[in-house]
């Protein structure tokens, strides 16, 4: 009780708590035009080449559109609301930190635990003492990813990698984005629940909500096939090939498509799902585990404010926009993906788009569009309220 309080106070002092009920359930209100303005722009730029935002509110969908292009190479294909994006880093919230978070639920993992107590070889390079925790908010220390030097493949060369890294910095002394981190705890997943984290995922988060859109896809899914006209194609690969269906992140595709850092394709109508639940559903964690993942987790000390799993207030933070207030929740995806979901309003916004292709993304170009999107559905909400 008391976090909704001081979010309602913060809220407040944003502007964005002081939200009622909404009067137009269909984003039809002129408010809308503003993100119809930022995406449209987007598009005629060339930031992106198109991308969907959903939101919700009070619990119903109040704005879905699709805009521009779903693919530019080798093909021209319209972009459509249903259209299957790789999350890239979305996949650490979306599966592999609510995969944990499950586990904790069930007794089986413990926050303040040493990941060593669960893969003994992590100990190694003075690495015993990192916490499941340390690695949920990014503060264990570890480099920012596995050394792509080399002609390395397959999961258990990655196992190794992970096990052998060696810290850039003390546990717990400060806050450095690590994909290392989520790989690893995508091993914890593994080891602990003896299934894998792409099962594990679609058996305990995808089918339970409904998801049906939603999966990672290594090579030769069954899912694939059927899906890939839908999918939205990201960049070339090294050996010029437009990955489409095929994760885009490179250590998670020499990983076999399945890693906890990234891997997981899905649409804004699954998210939309995912972030009720976040909200108001509680179908597959509880109320209180989803309180401690979106509530400040870090150490005390620390300046950055992050959940398990989730950001909060960081460097990274800036799909929250200028409205929403600290105390909302959200992630992005390098590709040009992002969520953002606030408690107070209860509301959430969903940016899908394929920034990186076809020959990669103007990263601060797509960083601004994301921030632009949020600060205009805040208003946008606003304005579609009773006071």
């Amino acid at each position: 009780m008391l976090r909704w309080v001081l979010l309602a106070l913060m809220a407040l002092a944003t502007g964005v708590g002081a939200l009622a009920q909404i009067t137009s359930g269909h984003g039809t209100s002129t408010a809308w035009g503003n993100v119809d303005g930022i995406m449209n722009e987007a598009v005629a730029r060339g930031t992106i080449p198109g991308g969907v935002v959903l939101v919700g509110h009070d619990g119903a969908v109040v704005y879905r559109k699709a805009f521009g292009m779903r693919s530019l190479e080798p093909v021209r294909e319209a972009m459509t609301v249903d259209t299957i994006f790789d999350v890239a880093s979305m996949t650490k919230c979306i599966a592999t930190a609510t995969a944990v978070m499950k586990l904790v639920e069930e007794g089986k993992l413990r926050l303040n635990d040493p990941v060593a107590a669960y893969l003994p070889e992590f100990a190694k390079h003075g690495k015993e003492n990192i916490t499941i925790r340390e690695l949920l908010t990014h503060f264990s220390g570890l480099r920012e990813d596995l050394e792509l030097k080399g002609q390395w493949k397959g999961r258990e060369m990655a196992y190794q990698m992970a096990m052998d890294a060696e810290p850039a910095f003390p546990p717990g002394s400060r806050f450095l984005y690590s994909d290392i981190n989520f790989e690893t705890l995508g091993f914890v997943v593994e080891k602990v629940s003896g299934l894998s984290l792409d099962t594990y995922a679609a058996r305990n988060i995808f089918e339970p909500l409904g998801m049906k859109d939603t999966h990672f896809l290594p090579p030769g899914h069954p899912f694939l096939e059927q899906w890939r006209g839908r999918i939205a194609p990201t960049e070339y690969d090294e050996d010029h090939r437009m990955l489409r269906g095929t994760v885009h992140d490179p250590t998670a595709r020499r990983m076999g498509g399945v890693a906890g850092h990234a891997g997981v394709f899905s649409t804004a109508d699954d998210l939309a799902k995912f972030a009720q639940e976040m909200l108001t559903g509680f179908h597959v964690l509880s109320a209180l585990t989803v309180e401690k993942m979106t509530t400040p987790q870090q150490p005390p000390t620390a300046a950055v404010l992050r959940g398990l799993g989730w950001d909060i207030d960081s460097p990274f933070s800036g799909n929250r926009g200028e409205f929403f207030p600290v105390g909302s929740f959200g992630h992005t995806g390098f590709t040009g993906t992002s969520i953002w979901i606030d408690p107070v309003s209860n509301s959430y916004v969903i940016v899908l788009t394929n920034a990186v292709h076809p020959h990669g993304s103007n990263t601060a170009a797509v960083v601004s569009l994301r921030g632009r999107i949020a600060s205009a559905v805040a208003q946008a909400v606003a304005q579609e309220v009773r006071l």
